[in-house]
């Protein structure tokens, strides 16, 4: 089971949580904003030995990820334009960390839309060789879906067919979604987590200093809750 922390670069408090977090052997991998003000390589740095991938971005506010959205399920999202965008962060990556991301997701999911996951998959293939980076996806059983996860599961189970369709690596079992209004008891959702997601699966965290949910998040993992 790999327990990934999304969103490094975004802000410093969320790096400085993730970077405690790596260095306690709490977290696994480290998803990261390219195109953010704080992914730089002496932020980098302060991670220590783990896995990175690219946090793939299209839409970092709700109104932008809305409109993204509706586009998408219209096919009104260009892929050749996605395509581009994606070599663009996947080449700025590459230019900070001084290696290729071991992994792909997507801020928001967003790589699990219409059009986007077809072009996520074109340029996995014409791009990235013999040995491709895992792509992240959301699939869940309906049994542990709320409405937000099931909203979220649905196009993961597509993302995931045709993963495996083209051959590209990807995770079976996927955890981490709850309401962040109730971060307060983000313990219970943790533990819930650990004990549902399957060793091939991924736990997605949000560690921060600053954010009360993030902080709860944190919180959580440091004590020992998530992985001893």
């Amino acid at each position: 089971m790999i327990i990934c922390a999304d969103d490094f670069g975004m802000t410093a408090d969320i790096n400085r949580a993730t970077a405690e977090l790596t260095r306690s052997g709490k977290i696994d991998a480290v998803s990261c904003m390219v195109n953010m003000p704080f992914f730089t390589t002496a932020e980098l740095a302060a991670l220590g030995s783990v896995q990175l991938g690219l946090h793939f971005t299209l839409a970092d506010s709700p109104q932008s990820f809305r409109s993204c959205v509706l586009r998408a399920y219209t096919r009104r999202l260009n892929r050749q334009e996605i395509c581009a965008e994606l070599s663009a962060q996947y080449e700025r990556f590459g230019e900070v960390a001084g290696r290729q991301p071991d992994f792909i997701d997507g801020h928001l999911h967003i790589q699990q839309l219409p059009v986007v996951r077809d072009a996520l998959i074109d340029f996995i293939r014409t791009r990235c060789g013999v040995a491709p980076p895992r792509v992240r996806n959301a699939a869940m059983p309906l049994r542990q879906c709320s409405i937000k996860s099931f909203l979220i599961a649905a196009p993961g189970r597509v993302l995931k067919r045709k993963l495996r369709k083209a051959g590209i690596p990807t995770n079976d079992g996927f955890g981490g979604i709850y309401n962040y209004l109730d971060f307060m008891r983000y313990p219970q959702h943790l533990a819930n987590f650990m004990r549902t997601v399957p060793e091939n699966g991924i736990i997605m965290v949000h560690p921060g200093l600053e954010e009360p949910w993030r902080r709860a998040e944190y919180d959580a993992l440091l004590s020992g809750l998530g992985r001893k």
